[in-house]
């Protein structure tokens, strides 16, 4: 008699602390929602401003200083139009596993269906993180081989070009080679450097596709 006491006490306190911890999941995340989101393109407008700047500047002054300075301006613009790949391509972890506790076709989701879940997220983060690593070192890579034989560049920091340009390209190579096992359960072996790419719950879609997110 005690040992089933016992055991319904155990059974009781567990059924309530699974609710109380997805009851805990969905305040906290929707406490956390956004009302106003910030413009995911932002940070590819800034980068495209500063790629722009630092161009005009390296390619119309003479001065090897100012060239130097300028370049640094270039490398700044870049990294944002990698960042802003990633922004726009990134999920948001806690928004989706939200999103997907509140449908009400997923009432009383299996183990399976969360794994399938999380796989999407996962593999979408993952393209994300790489797309960015693989954009922002190929436009590196132009760059600096731009800089290098394009204008009157001094010949120590052609060599510095040429070396930081020779770095990302092999970055650039294996970025766009080299999927996580996540992005291959979801999207295949296939070559793929598409920068816009969201995956849903039942497959993957190419394109451009925003959706309110937080």
């Amino acid at each position: 008699m005690k040992i089933f006491l016992i055991c319904t006490l155990f059974l009781t306190i567990n059924v309530k602390a699974s609710e109380t911890a997805t009851n805990f999941f969905l305040k906290e995340a929707k406490l956390k929602e956004k009302v106003y989101r910030f413009n995911p393109y932002e940070t590819i407008f800034s980068g495209v401003i500063a790629f722009v700047i630092g161009n005009v500047g390296f390619y119309t002054t003479k001065s090897s200083v100012l060239k130097l300075g300028y370049s640094g301006v270039q490398t700044i613009g870049i990294i944002n139009l990698g960042r802003g790949i990633y922004d726009v391509n990134s999920p948001s972890t806690e928004g989706e596993l939200y999103r997907f506790l509140t449908n009400d076709t997923n009432t009383g989701v299996s183990k399976e269906a969360l794994s399938v879940k999380l796989i999407h997220v996962f593999a979408q983060e993952e393209r994300a993180k790489r797309m960015a690593l693989f954009y922002g070192s190929s436009f590196l890579t132009v760059q600096y081989f731009m800089n290098s034989f394009v204008g009157k560049t001094q010949p120590e920091l052609k060599k510095i070009y040429l070396f930081m340009g020779g770095v990302n390209f092999i970055i650039a190579t294996y970025s766009g080679t080299n999927k996580s096992n996540y992005e291959k359960k979801v999207y295949g072996n296939e070559f793929n450097i598409q920068p816009i790419f969201t995956a849903t719950n039942r497959e993957a879609v190419g394109g451009a596709y925003l959706t309110y997110s937080f």
